[in-house]
């Protein structure tokens, strides 16, 4: 994709002085495409991972009303590591979002019972000034918050945590953040092992490559985390500055992509990682189940990088049921063989979104490359009642 491209998906977070800085990295990492392009064409294989996961998400705060998924309604056998968010730092505290969660935390749990195997996690989300910021920045901090975490995990029998912040030291927030958030990695493993116990720690990342030099310390990351959720999907959406269609979650780039748009693909984002010091088997390719959607100029200009108006049906987002009923609507559905992901369009209706072949692909190109597996995000949104039958 042309350079643009990297802009579009960054622009609605940065200030013109951030900016500058995207412009550096961007450049030096130009500078180094030949070894990134290597990693690509499967010439590196230190790390690899000799089985995968499956690591899927599961939002409690949307099983409010019916008609959402409940915890019973999940597959136990469907992953290997069930993430059930979300949990958060108040006060330097872990707490559950409503007093309701827990409820749910336990019944989710529960479903061990049905597959021993199943690792469940608690997922603590949060941004720099929702409560992640303030916690980290302090020993203190730091200190209480990983005895209440050690707390909340045993009181309701969990199998880990996930660390979704998203993301420290960006976006104006303090450059220190980077360098505390791997303290606060570091001091919980120490206190695991201190207490001779076995929780998993895990942390959902970014695919953007400034977002990566700016928040993680990755060679030290590798050292304490079983392993990282590289959210690969929402990479790029629309834009009012390049108001063109494209894919948000495409495995590979296009032959027609330059520049930054090239590093706007899962294969790419994943052997970034690896590259920056992540070892393969410890990496997890992020597979959404909802479409971002887009609202063409004209239907008869319908295809990728064809101009559109504004975010399409849904307010610009769908589940995958609705997905299927799009489709079922007498849509026109492509698959683009170069990135491995489908397009559909119906009027002045455009989506971009994950099919069965698509997630096929991604699945059978994490084996083949020995990464850790995917990760799905998330349950909710996927057809989990049999809608698309």
């Amino acid at each position: 994709m042309v350079s643009a491209y990297f802009y579009r998906a960054v622009a609605l977070m940065l200030t013109v002085g951030a900016l500058s800085k995207i412009q550096k990295i961007e450049r030096r990492e130009h500078a180094h495409a030949e070894k990134f392009e290597k990693l690509l064409h499967h010439e590196h294989i230190k790390y690899k991972a000799d089985h995968q996961h499956i690591v899927c998400y599961y939002r409690t705060e949307l099983n409010i009303s019916r008609g959402r998924l409940q915890p019973e309604d999940i597959d136990p056998l469907l992953c290997t590591h069930l993430i059930v968010g979300y949990a958060e730092v108040r006060h330097d505290f872990l707490l559950p979002k409503t007093v309701q969660d827990t409820a749910c935390f336990e019944r989710t749990v529960a479903l061990r019972k049905e597959n021993p195997k199943l690792k469940v996690m608690l997922s603590v989300a949060g941004k720099s000034k929702g409560g992640f910021g303030g916690m980290v920045a302090t020993a203190y901090g730091r200190e209480r918050f990983i005895f209440s975490l050690l707390n909340f995990l045993d009181k309701y029998k969990f199998d880990g945590v996930d660390f979704d912040w998203e993301f420290p030291a960006w976006n104006e927030a303090n450059p220190l953040e980077r360098f505390y958030f791997m303290l606060l990695l570091k001091e919980l493993r120490y206190v695991i092992e201190k207490a001779k116990r076995h929780f998993l720690i895990s942390c959902a990342v970014a695919a953007h490559v400034a977002i990566i030099d700016t928040s993680y310390d990755v060679p030290e990351m590798a050292k304490i985390v079983d392993f990282v959720n590289v959210m690969s999907y929402d990479l790029q959406l629309f834009n009012p500055s390049y108001p063109l269609t494209t894919h948000h979650s495409q495995l590979f780039s296009r032959n027609s992509d330059q520049k930054s748009g090239y590093y706007l693909n899962g294969a790419w984002a994943a052997a970034f990682w690896e590259a920056r010091g992540m070892p393969r088997k410890q990496i997890m390719l992020g597979v959404p189940t909802h479409a971002r959607t887009y609202y063409l100029d004209t239907p008869y200009l319908n295809g990728l990088d064809a101009p559109a108006k504004g975010p399409g049906i849904g307010n610009g987002k769908l589940t995958y049921p609705q997905v299927c009923k799009f489709l079922k609507s007498g849509a026109t559905q492509i698959f683009d063989i170069s990135t491995r992901v489908p397009f559909a369009f119906h009027g002045h209706n455009w989506i971009a979104f994950d099919n069965e072949q698509s997630v096929s692909f991604k699945s059978k190109w994490v084996k083949e490359e020995g990464y850790g597996g995917i990760m799905i995000f998330n349950l909710n949104n996927d057809d989990w009642s049999g809608t698309c039958d």
